[in-house]
């Protein structure tokens, strides 16, 4: 099995904005590269989106629980799914400008919110 690249990642992400796909068939998709097999993804930016689509089936269960395609109380709406697909875009592009400095952005970020306090 290929490890998909970044334009497969891509394609399946709009697929599923479309609605040409369902979310059990991202799930699917992305099974191998994000439970089986994730030290083949050698493109963190791959892996990140991988990640995304494994995830966008996970539903609230009657006892107030998350899980994969359990119910369609879907923890991420159709607008979180296009709003992550733009993000991840952006993330991409800084990323190959810059994959040092892009790295140290999110960990800088990262701290920032362990520092806050909680309200």
């Amino acid at each position: 099995m290929t490890v998909p690249d970044r334009a497969q990642v891509a394609r399946t992400w709009t697929e599923l904005i479309a609605g040409r796909i369902t979310r059990a068939d991202a799930h699917a998709w992305a099974v191998p590269w994000v439970e089986d097999e994730p030290e083949r993804v050698a493109d963190p930016m791959c892996r990140t989106a991988l990640l995304h689509l494994h995830g966008f089936d996970q539903a609230w269960t009657g006892d107030d629980l998350v899980g994969h395609g359990v119910s369609l109380d879907w923890l991420h709406s159709d607008e979180d799914i296009a709003s992550a697909f733009t993000r991840w875009r952006t993330a991409a592009a800084e990323y190959d400008r810059d994959p040092a400095g892009h790295v140290a952005g999110i960990r800088r970020r990262t701290l920032a919110q362990r520092r806050r306090p909680e309200s």
